[in-house]
């Protein structure tokens, strides 16, 4: 492999590691707004804006696992390239995970909106950034799943072309 090749790699798995990084960060803070708010909205007895908070708590830890997840698949997948294994089994599977978990980070934001617009208040400050955020994961999910497809017919045409030599 090139060294071009493995520098761009490694590139894009630092790339992985300061947006996780970065998403820690952010999940943290939005964790802490929705810890806060609970014991608020306990004291002041508002049970609305008490299951809105818990409910935003909640889709900011499940975005969490699943955006970790498709970094980490991504990461492991940039690693098997740097070692020029692209069309393996192994690959496809990274890339169906990785359009898996954007797909379901999509779903969980798209529940988010929906819930956002039935609540109203100030919650609706959020629609922007969250169509935003749903647009890029069901985007990302399928460029991902396309990819897959390809890796299939990839890998099978690789095999093919071992076993005839």
């Amino acid at each position: 492999m090139s060294k071009r090749m493995n520098l761009v790699f490694t590139l894009l798995q630092i790339i992985a590691v300061v947006i996780a990084i970065c998403g820690t960060l952010a999940a943290v803070y939005l964790g802490i707004i929705g810890v806060t708010g609970i014991i608020l909205f306990l004291e002041m007895k508002d049970y609305g804006f008490l299951a809105y908070s818990v409910f935003a708590l909640l889709t900011v830890v499940a975005m969490a696992v699943f955006s970790y997840g498709a970094l980490f698949f991504f990461f492991t997948l940039c690693q098997r390239l740097k070692h020029a294994t692209a069309f393996t089994p192994a690959n496809e599977k990274g890339m169906h995970r990785i359009a898996v978990c954007c797909g379901l980070c999509g779903l969980i934001l798209f529940q988010a909106l929906a819930v956002t617009l039935l609540y109203g208040g100030f919650a609706l400050f959020f629609l922007e950034l969250l169509a935003l955020l749903i647009a890029a994961y069901l985007a990302i999910g399928l460029v991902a799943y396309a990819l897959e497809l390809l890796l299939h017919r990839a890998t099978a045409i690789q095999q093919e072309n071992d076993l005839t030599i």
